[in-house]
């Protein structure tokens, strides 16, 4: 499968970053799941404040690789990568660069995107709803 780490394509086979990384050591990170029709991430400017705020309260630097303009663009590379699938799901995750154990050493973040695509689902409407 093929994933973009910090904008550069690369397959998720190979392993770009530490293994004693503070993101997948003690998840020092977020992550967003967003649904993609034809090549279009829906609902992104949503989701990417909500990634900038939870960036924000973790003390995640390096913002600026939550950019909209290239998480779209990097999810159509992926979504070509993919045989153009109607639908597919982004997911974003952010996580701390560096090691540290307690605290961190670092502030700076990374990003890592992958794309799947998904089967076309047939979607019942509720005719009820109770709470």
């Amino acid at each position: 499968m093929l994933a973009i780490y910090n904008n550069a394509l690369f397959d998720l086979n190979e392993r770009p970053f530490s293994g004693f990384n503070r993101g997948f050591r003690y998840g020092d990170g977020l992550f967003e799941t967003i649904a993609v029709l034809n090549g279009v991430p829906r609902f992104l400017t949503s989701h990417l404040k909500r990634l900038n705020e939870g960036a924000r309260v973790l003390g995640l630097e390096n913002a600026d690789i939550i950019d909209e303009t290239l998480i779209t663009t990097n999810c159509r590379k992926l979504y070509e990568n993919s045989n153009n699938p109607p639908v597919g799901v982004l997911r974003l995750y952010l996580f701390r660069d560096g090691e540290g154990q307690y605290s961190p050493l670092i502030k700076s973040a990374n990003l890592v995107m992958t794309f799947e695509s998904k089967p076309i689902l047939e979607v019942a409407i509720a005719q009820k709803a109770g709470f």
